[in-house]
């Protein structure tokens, strides 16, 4: 059966040329100012995390400790903390500036015409374990296509909208061991439809437009990430995407942050590539028509995107933050070029301070000192072990409350400040108990 064609208003011009990626060429919008602003200040930014990293052993010299993410901004590799759980209002609007057909070319969209498709969608998060965390969503959308029946005749033109909610999402993250500073992370999630996609009936084409045309799809993959100093973040993901009707997919994401206490700025790129695999691969137009209005991102064949992407957000809380972004959607196939604008609502509490991971390396401690003396401030402490005990300048230290009775509390962590030949002085970088440190705590380390 022979797929429909879209309205009078799809019959467009010749593919425009674009931009080289290593997936394929990008045909249809040029590569405008706005691109090449996002495009200089990832390139700035990456730039300055890379001096950040240089800069990091000689600041490891003066006690300078890594900290946490601000609650608000959540790295790719991240979970939310045992106990912890995160709410997050989402919405984005996105308006097609044009279209790019299964053969790669390039529709335009006459005056008065237009598609827009607007989201909302609840997404709730859990940190079940320090590792593990689950994930839970609902989505709405709304579309609308203004177009001419008759390009000819403008007294053709009509309007469509369809609304309602469109899916729920259940998901797994879990995030793995350290390697050499890297973070890496293993998710998982399943999306439902709770739409249905009417029968077309080629003597009514333009009778209503659907909601979507994915009925359910498995998404699995993974991301990699660091942090530098100063809370900046890279970060990326790649995930193999099922689909239901559709050509399995990779989706992609790189993105590079700079993180301060109550205020984040994020950049990144993201996009779908297709892996072929379509049951029409190669014979778009012998596809089973649908309701698509004027738009190519329903009922495509191998659709391909990218879009780069800039985003903020403030934090007036540690619970409780905005975000707000926009990103230039850039079709390669079967998709439609355009803008998007979105934002966010962020909620939630923390969950406990992950000190756990001390006590459970306690046997890997290879020496071990004793606190004499206390900064009356609380700032540093003196032990009992220098150089002969070969301790050394920049050692990271774990100080215990431990007593023969089986007491073993974690009271805070530091640095090696000063050393010298039978004694050393520790900055304190981090405390986690209310507890005040005293002489007679025991110091933990490894060489």
């Amino acid at each position: 059966m022979a797929s429909q064609s879209l309205p009078a208003c799809n019959r467009g011009s010749a593919a425009k040329s674009g931009i080289n990626t290593p997936f394929t060429q990008i045909t249809g919008q040029p590569y405008n100012t706005p691109m090449k602003y996002l495009s200089l200040l990832l390139f700035f930014m990456l730039m300055g995390v890379n001096a950040e990293a240089k800069k990091q052993v000689f600041k490891k010299d003066f006690g300078v400790k890594q900290k946490e993410a601000p609650y608000l901004y959540t790295p790719l590799t991240d979970t939310r903390k045992e106990g912890g759980y995160r709410v997050e209002l989402y919405g984005e609007q996105f308006v097609s500036t044009s279209r790019i057909d299964g053969n790669a070319q390039t529709e335009e969209f006459l005056d008065g015409e237009s598609f827009s498709r607007l989201e909302t969608e609840i997404r709730f998060s859990y940190g079940y374990s320090r590792n593990l965390q689950f994930n839970l969503g609902a989505r709405a959308r709304r579309n609308q296509a203004t177009y001419y029946t008759d390009s000819t005749d403008t007294s053709t033109l009509q309007t469509l909208t369809t609304q309602g909610v469109e899916s729920i999402v259940l998901g797994v993250k879990y995030a793995l061991p350290k390697v050499v500073g890297w973070r890496y992370a293993l998710e998982g999630k399943y999306r439902k439809a709770t739409f249905s996609i009417p029968e077309y009936d080629a003597s009514e084409p333009n009778r209503e437009i659907i909601l979507g045309d994915v009925l359910s799809e498995v998404t699995f993959g993974g991301h990699i990430g660091k942090q530098f100093l100063n809370d900046n973040f890279i970060g990326a993901s790649c995930f193999y995407n099922i689909p239901e009707g559709l050509s399995h997919e990779l989706i992609y994401k790189a993105e590079a942050a700079l993180v301060f206490k109550k205020f984040h700025i994020a950049v990144g790129v993201e996009g779908v590539y297709a892996l072929g695999n379509d049951e029409y691969s190669g014979v778009a137009d012998e596809k089973p028509a649908m309701y698509v209005g004027n738009t190519r991102i329903y009922n495509s064949v191998d659709r391909q995107y990218f879009s780069p992407y800039a985003e903020m957000g403030l934090g007036f809380s540690k619970s409780f933050g905005i975000t707000i972004g926009g990103a230039q959607v850039m079709a390669m196939n079967h998709y439609d070029n355009g803008t998007k604008i979105y934002g966010s609502l962020v909620f939630g509490h923390q969950g406990t301070e992950d000190n756990s991971y001390v006590i459970e390396n306690f046997k890997e401690y290879s020496l071990e000192a004793t606190v004499i003396k206390v900064s009356p401030r609380g700032g540093f402490i003196q032990i009992d072990k220098g150089i002969a005990d070969e301790i050394q300048k920049g050692m990271r230290v774990d100080i215990f409350d431990y007593d023969f009775a089986g007491g073993n509390k974690l009271l805070g962590s530091g640095v090696v400040y000063e050393v010298s030949a039978s004694k050393s002085i520790v900055k304190i970088t981090k405390i986690y108990q209310s507890r005040k440190m005293k002489a007679g705590n025991v110091v933990r380390m490894n060489q």
